[in-house]
């Protein structure tokens, strides 16, 4: 149970996906409460499958004696991997609002060869704005100097 446990941990932590995490969450809380409905002292195959997966996992499965004590240790593993899924899901439900975030503020700032195009565009305004000014400035000096050659003051 442990190693399948750390594996479907590995799994979770490689994908950090909020969605697949909450799945697995839900994987585990139903095999808890199969755990917690079993009569494991009746229950032959529950005794044969832990000391399966406790063989696997590298424990010795004949360290747990009775069938209740399977059971306990059992559930005390699949509460322990809830908790650090809650714990990859909280992780991943961060890293899943920051990366919106970043994408909204990406989708703002204009592609390259908009960019470029946006700086000729400024680059030709600003341009115009100069002439213009320049235009007004030299009709202004106009109309002052007419003005002094008629005698009108300012």
């Amino acid at each position: 149970m442990e190693r399948a446990g750390e594996l479907l941990e590995k799994m979770v932590e490689l994908s950090l996906n909020p969605f697949l995490i909450t799945a697995a969450m839900k994987v585990c809380a139903l095999g808890r409460s199969r755990i917690e409905e079993l009569d494991v002292e009746s229950d032959q195959e529950f005794i044969r499958v832990y000391r399966i997966y406790a063989e696997v996992a590298g424990k010795n499965g004949g360290d747990v004696a009775t069938g209740k004590e399977m059971k306990k240790l059992a559930l005390k593993l699949m509460e322990e991997k809830l908790k650090s899924l809650t714990v990859w899901r909280e992780a991943a439900w961060a890293r899943f609002h920051r990366l919106k975030e970043l994408g909204a503020v990406a989708a703002q700032v204009p592609a390259e060869n908009v960019s470029e195009r946006l700086v000729r565009y400024e680059t030709h305004l600003s341009r115009e704005i100069d002439r213009t000014l320049n235009r007004l400035e030299r009709l202004q000096n106009m109309r002052s100097d007419r003005a002094v050659l008629n005698g009108e003051s300012r």
